[in-house]
């Protein structure tokens, strides 16, 4: 019997280890050049994915000043005389994306008002007509 569970936890590392190296061939396959010199001498996933996560997450400390200044830059968002809606709204979409990668969240009502608000003038017949049927959604 204990030959049996010998034999099954043996099983059990083999399977381990072959799942560990499928995933570090994975990830070494989805990285770029650069990524790939940071983690080629790693023998497992984990400190592989221990090593990208450090690179690009980096510390608590480093993250709210990430923040910081993201949520800064949203604050001083406004659109330029000569960008066009689509762009705008396209730096708008980036930026809110960043902030959530982050954890925060924003609602969508949040986002329409801050669009609403800081259009050029160009648009003031849209922001008037917006805010005159207080449909935010």
């Amino acid at each position: 019997m204990e030959k049996d569970a010998a034999e099954a936890q043996k099983n059990t590392f083999r399977e381990s280890e072959k799942k560990d190296c499928k995933a570090l061939f994975l990830i070494h396959q989805c990285v770029d050049p650069q990524n790939f010199a940071k983690i080629a001498s790693t023998t497992s996933a984990e400190q592989a994915w221990d090593i990208l996560a450090n690179a690009y997450a980096g510390s608590d400390k480093l993250k709210r000043v990430k923040m910081q200044t993201l949520k800064r830059q949203f604050k001083l968002l406004h659109m330029n005389e000569k960008e066009g809606i689509a762009k705008y709204l396209n730096r708008v979409q980036n930026l809110s994306n960043q902030i959530m990668a982050y954890g925060e969240t924003l609602k969508d009502q949040d986002l329409v008002e801050k669009v609403l608000r800081t259009l050029s003038s160009r648009f003031d017949y849209v922001v008037t007509a917006t805010e005159v049927s207080k449909d935010f959604t």
